[in-house]
Parts: structure tokens; sequence; C-alpha cells
């Protein structure tokens, strides 16, 4: 089988999500179960990303015009596309971003090749904090999106939280399979695994600093946690970078517990692993409809317990007192009870973190590339 991959995102300097690490990942293990694998994108490939191929005269184009869609950017992508799936001849085509999908369903139709595509977001767009003019256009984009997933051979769903919203927009469900995301084999051995010796209890998060991931709300839950144990030694960690991180610096000042909070900034993924692996406890408190999150993944690797909001797609993988705890978005004073009840049970700790770990065997790359095989076969034999 031949298939040819084709992404907007992964060939951006500062791309460091899931989807893109997972189609990293992919593009090393999938080879071997293929005839040929080619992965193109929009952008120019930085010198250590040899594997990946640019389409000609794309690489100019903002990621911000392709995220609120424009028909003349399309037919430029889908011109300059057509031309290499021409010479490639390949049995597929896997559109991995949704940002690009109406172009490459241009060259699929075009020249009748089956087409795959993935989709890692919420849809609609949430469009919370936008103006209205941004707001509309990604408005209409999501109805040109819509269109396009209903046209498609098949459809990879990132979680079954995905898939439902799929399903709403009234595509059928039986050609979207949901494949989570995964981590590289032995993900956490090149990370610091000596624990911290002290008493402080450490607690840790990471990503964009935003309204929407909740940091705020575990802010101002440490601030409770403090205010209810006397003496209490705790670090929260909050690591990345975003529009709001200085709001939430002043947060912290204005609730008088700046010294418990660390803001470090960006992190190399060395460093990252350096947390996860010191961290007592670590923390997903996004408010909104997160559609997977690898936070849980990573932290559950390394055997450490997790406190996350059910929201989106974090509860097929979080279940409430099994292997992490569930608590709702938005909710200071829940939160800050679950971190309670871990701070207070060191053996609640050592459990759901080595329940969590156990988890790990459903997000395998065996898995994936499996899962991936079926849905290619299958869009090749419903074309």
């Amino acid at each position: 089988m031949k298939v040819d991959i084709i992404t907007e995102s992964l060939g951006r300097i500062e791309t460091k999500g899931g989807a893109d690490l997972t189609l990293r990942l992919l593009s090393t293990c999938l080879k071997d179960k293929l005839e040929r694998l080619r992965i193109y994108t929009t952008y120019k490939p930085r010198k250590d990303m040899s594997k990946l191929t640019n389409i000609p005269n794309t690489s100019i184009l903002p990621h911000k015009l392709l995220m609120v869609g424009n028909p003349v950017v399309d037919e430029w992508i889908a011109l300059n596309l057509r031309r290499i799936i021409e010479k490639d001849k390949p049995d597929i085509i896997h559109a991995w971003d949704h940002q690009i999908l109406p172009s490459v369903l241009k060259v699929s139709r075009k020249l009748r090749v089956p087409i795959v595509a993935s989709m890692h977001n919420n849809m609609p767009t949430p469009t919370v904090g936008l103006n209205p003019l941004v707001s509309k256009l990604l408005w209409l984009r999501d109805t040109t999106l819509a269109e396009c997933f209903s046209k498609v051979n098949h459809i990879a769903a990132i979680s079954d939280h995905i898939k439902r919203e799929l399903v709403a927009m009234e595509i059928d469900e039986r050609k979207i399979t949901t494949i989570h995301y995964v981590l590289p084999p032995n993900w956490c051995e090149s990370g610091n695994t000596a624990m911290h010796k002290n008493k402080t209890l450490l607690v840790y998060t990471g990503g964009r600093i935003c309204r929407q991931k909740g940091h705020d709300i575990l802010i101002r839950s440490i601030g409770m946690l403090i205010k209810r144990q006397d003496n209490l030694d705790v670090k929260l960690i909050i690591s990345g970078d975003g529009p709001d991180k200085k709001k939430f610096e002043k947060l912290a000042t204005n609730l008088g517990i700046r010294k418990y909070i660390h803001f470090p900034g960006r992190l190399p993924l060395s460093e990252v692993k350096n947390f996860y692996s010191l961290a007592d406890i670590v923390v997903l408190p996004t408010i909104t409809q997160e559609p997977f999150s690898r936070v849980p993944l990573e932290a559950m690797e390394f055997g450490k317990p997790v406190i996350a909001t059910n929201v989106g797609g974090t509860p097929e993988i979080i279940k409430d007192g099994v292997n992490g705890i569930l608590v709702p978005p938005g909710d200071a004073e829940r939160l800050c009870e679950a971190i309670e009840r871990l701070f207070r049970d060191e053996e609640l700790r050592k459990r759901l973190g080595s329940k969590g770990k156990e988890t790990l065997h459903r997000f395998t790359p065996e898995e994936i590339v499996n899962r991936f095989i079926d849905v290619y076969t299958r869009a090749m034999i419903e074309a």
C-alpha cells in the first residue's frame, strides 16, 4: 500500500502538539508496514525533519489564513498538490490536518484517489474571546469543513468525543474510527527519574497558558489549600507560555501566594520530563472540551497520579477513582479537595499512579499503526 500524508502544521518551528508528535511517531512506525509512505507539508521543513517534503509554492502561506479559510488559497494548494499526487500515484491520500482538507479533497476527487481525513479538534471551532469578524470566518470555515468531512471515504477521530461531534454534524458514524494519541516507546526513560527528597508537595501542569486551560482555577485552588493547611509546603509549577501568563502571575500575587507558584516558561522536552518525574501530582484543569490531551498519558508514563477535569476526551483515559481523579471544570473548590485528598493519602497517590501506568497498554504505537492500516484498507474498499 502506498500512502501520501498531507499536513499543514508539521514543519512549523513552534509545533509540538499531540497531533504533530503522533505524526512524527507514525512516520517511523508506518514505513515498515507500507510499501511506501511520503509526507508533504505546506511549510518548509526544518533540517531535523528530513522525512517531510514541502508542497511547492505553499510555504509562504500564513497559518492563520489557513485556519480561517480562503477558497483561493484552497485552490492554490490543490493545484500544487495535484502535480505531486499525479506523479506519486498513491493508493491513499491522508489529510492529517482539517485546515488543509478542502485542498486535499479537491485533489482526491479529481484524481479518483481514496481519501482519509484525521480530526484532532473540536467542531464547531471555539470562538470565545474572538472578535466578531474572525468568529464569522471560522463559522464559515466550519461549514465548509463539515461538507468536506461528509465526502471523504473515512475519518480518523482523535477521541470518541470528537466522533460524537462529527456524528452530530450528520456525518455517517460508520465511516468514523477513533484513534487516540500515543507516546513514543520508553518515553519517560530520558527524563530524570530521581524523586525530590524534601517534603514539598510538588504539583505540576503545563501547556499553553490561557483561560481555556483553567490555570487560574488551579491557582485559586492552591490558594484555598494553603489557607486550609497550616505551614503547608507546596509548590505549583506551571510550565509553558501563552496570552494570559502575566495575568495569572498577577492573580497569584493578589491572592498572596506568588511565592508558592513558579512559571518557568516554555521548556525543552527534557526539562518537561524532569518536572513529571519530580511531581507528586499532575493536574489537567482545562475548562473547555479538550479533544484528547496527552498530559494524562505523559503523567501516567511516569507513574504519577492525575487530577483532571471531566471534559471532552479526558474521561476516555481517566476513570474517576481508578486511575486518576475527575473533577467538574471551573470548580476551584472541588479541585482543591482533590489535591488535598491526594496530599493526605500517599498510598492513594501510589495506587492511582500504578493503575495509570497499567492504562497505557491501550495507547501503544503498535495499536495505532494497526488501526491506521485498517482505516486505509477500509477507505480503499469503500471508495
